[in-house]
């Protein structure tokens, strides 16, 4: 398997950047309307369906890259809640599990206690995913997830790679208003604690298997800071879990809420060029 890390202590001030002048752009006063025209990446898709409120040529494109401010509301304690994304597209030159040739994207996430600069917690993501085709389904091979946390102790680190088999497909943008459809995902999920002082490393490999449905309710206008956008309103159900509901906008949730709370919230959202 080859992807892409990068060290933690380079993610916090990154995430300390982007809290900071994120948060700002978010707190001004006024409001605007979205400047971004939906242009599905399949012409013949119904206009009807989901596909308005996903952006294949942002979120896939080498090169590209979004930056996130939101608040994470499932984050105690609650100085850790104003937190910072940054998503990159690194390519489609990434290895996983015998497959190669595939793309490559990178979701940085960082909290940062407030009044502490010593406390904080950084989220490393890496999606693999298929070269996307012209019908603009999304398929993903597997996962790579890091979380690094400090509370002025030494920080705690995991990884977890969670391999599909079979890939799985998200196909949310083909979707009507009320249309559902069924995934079943299954695979092996690998967990990965490094070595400390205190413990030896530990390593754990489990299999998985679930289904999940995937409504999609409407349209309906949400609110970035000050930016007035159309968004997707999608609940996910499985079983023994709590519901899900999620609001998409350029293929990026801006708004989660698990069993009607509130879970996170985007406050800023800026594309690359």
């Amino acid at each position: 398997m080859k992807v892409h890390t990068q060290q933690f202590s380079r993610v916090t001030p990154l995430a300390l950047a982007l809290t900071s002048s994120i948060l700002l752009a978010g707190c001004l006063g006024g409001s605007s309307e979205d400047p971004f025209k939906p242009n599905p990446d399949n012409p013949g898709t119904p206009a009807d369906t989901a596909a308005s409120c996903f952006d294949n040529a942002l979120n896939y494109t080498a090169g590209r890259a979004i930056e996130l401010g939101y608040t994470n509301y499932a984050i105690t304690p609650e100085e850790l809640r104003p937190s910072a994304a940054m998503i990159r597209v690194l390519g489609n030159a990434a290895s996983f599990e015998g497959q190669t040739n595939l793309l490559q994207i990178e979701d940085i996430r960082g909290s940062i206690l407030a009044n502490a600069v010593n406390s904080w917690q950084t989220d490393l993501d890496t999606y693999i995913q298929r070269p996307i085709p012209s019908t603009g389904i999304v398929t993903t091979v597997g996962t790579v997830s890091k979380t690094t946390r400090n509370n002025n102790t030494s920080p705690a680190e995991v990884t977890i790679t969670t391999i599909y088999n079979p890939a799985i497909t998200d196909q949310r943008r083909t979707l009507r208003v009320n249309q559902s459809l069924t995934q079943n995902l299954s695979g092996t999920e690998k967990r990965t604690t490094p070595a400390t002082s205190n413990q030896e490393a530990v390593e754990t490999s489990e299999p998985f298997s679930y289904a999940r449905t995937i409504t999609f309710l409407g349209k309906e206008n949400q609110s970035i800071g000050t930016l007035n956008v159309e968004a997707c309103r999608f609940k996910t159900t499985s079983a023994g879990q709590p519901d899900i509901t999620e609001w998409v906008y350029r293929g990026q949730t801006i708004r989660k809420e698990s069993n009607g709370s509130l879970v996170e919230q985007v406050t800023g959202f800026t594309p690359s060029s």
